[in-house]
């Protein structure tokens, strides 16, 4: 009953993480090469993002913490979403903390529900 409701979480996490919002996305550049490069970028951060959620889905936090802080500028809420549920998870309330400082209030109550869910209190 644990584990089915350990992935029942995950799954959710997983779900939410895709429907966040990210603020952090690039405007169009002007310049053709430039344009390319951005998506590159892009694409790249969503990348280390699957991976990450990839990590955190298996039950390996710090992975997912390590491979989500390389996507923050790219995608930042993505990342802090990960980055926040990893430190819960890990029990980690400074990396919890430092998480929900950085989400907007969606953000927020996702952090703040998976870390009650591990015996971590966070504003």
């Amino acid at each position: 009953m644990r584990q089915t409701l350990s992935i029942l979480l995950s799954l959710a996490a997983v779900s939410l993480f895709a429907a966040a919002k990210d603020d952090g996305a690039k405007a169009p550049v002007a310049a053709m090469g430039k344009e390319q490069k951005a998506s590159v970028d892009d694409a790249a951060a969503d990348k280390l993002l699957l991976a990450a959620r990839d990590a955190y889905v298996h039950g390996h936090y710090a992975t997912a913490i390590a491979i989500a802080k390389q996507a923050i500028k790219a995608r930042p809420n993505q990342a802090w979403r990960l980055i926040g549920a990893s430190s819960c998870f890990l029990k980690d309330r400074n990396g919890a903390l430092l998480a929900w400082n950085q989400l907007d209030s969606q953000g927020r109550s996702f952090l703040t529900y998976v870390c009650s869910r591990n015996a971590i209190t966070i504003p």
